[in-house]
């Protein structure tokens, strides 16, 4: 890879690093952004014997914990903001749970997962309504999605899961997430990539301030990427909040 072409690669990178975002993270989450008991339950479901779990995106760790409150999985959790892993490692220190600060696309393969989980993490799936389903992907582009795709599939044991988190349709909207906080985000369509902004505020300026950069699919080319390294999809879920695709 040339320089120029490593450096515009590591700058899409890190632009999607939730850095100004992670002081806010688990204020907006517990808002009300993500219902994560219905997301472990719906996970035991899915999971049924299955518990050797690499989550993808583990964030703050609040997906993680919730899940081993119930069950005792060997989870490890990848992230590339140590801002993010800074508060997971503080609220999983009595669990045992191995978190790593990497890109997931440079994870070695030196090992097997039986269920990868990604909810709202590298991936991510939109639906609204009796509108078609759309992907989400942190990657840098289409090609770089499917270099995605591979390392997850190269990830999983033979008959693995990788479960995708369904959430509604991304669009502008503000809301109160605490007494004197409020929270706004504003979507912006360009081409294949969507980009979207994060904003934190209270009645006197704005605390923090964030964009991610996002490679969008429609649900055609969706299917098509994952069939294209290997996957077989299962469709979404009986609780229609997880898209599932197997090895």
């Amino acid at each position: 890879m040339s320089n120029i072409a490593q450096s515009s690669l590591i700058t899409a990178r890190n632009q999607n690093e939730y850095i100004e975002l992670a002081q806010f993270y688990d204020l907006l989450m517990e808002a009300g952004y993500y219902d994560y008991q219905a997301f472990v339950n719906s996970l035991a479901l899915l999971l049924e014997t299955r518990t050797k779990i690499l989550d993808v995106g583990v964030g703050t760790g609040l997906l993680t914990e919730q899940m081993l409150q119930v069950q005792d999985y060997e989870i490890t959790g990848v992230d590339f903001s140590e801002e993010m892993l800074v508060k997971a490692r503080r609220r999983l220190s009595d669990y045992n749970v191995k978190l790593l600060n990497l890109d997931i696309r440079d994870y070695p393969e030196n090992e097997s997962f039986q269920s990868i989980i990604s909810s709202g993490g590298a991936i991510c799936i939109s639906h609204q309504d009796n509108q078609q389903y759309r992907l989400y992907s942190y990657c840098d582009d289409k090609l770089d999605h499917l270099s995605l795709l591979r390392k997850l599939y190269n990830l999983l044991e033979d008959d693995g899961l990788l479960i995708i988190s369904i959430q509604g349709e991304h669009k502008n909207y503000s809301k109160a997430i605490s007494e004197d906080i409020t929270y706004s985000q504003e979507i912006n369509y360009s081409g294949d990539y969507m980009t979207k902004w994060y904003t934190f505020s209270n009645e006197e300026k704005i605390l923090s301030r964030q964009s991610v950069k996002l490679v969008v699919f429609d649900e055609i080319e969706m299917i098509n990427s994952f069939t294209e390294v290997g996957f077989k999809s299962l469709g979404v879920d009986t609780s229609n909040k997880f898209y599932v695709f197997q090895r």
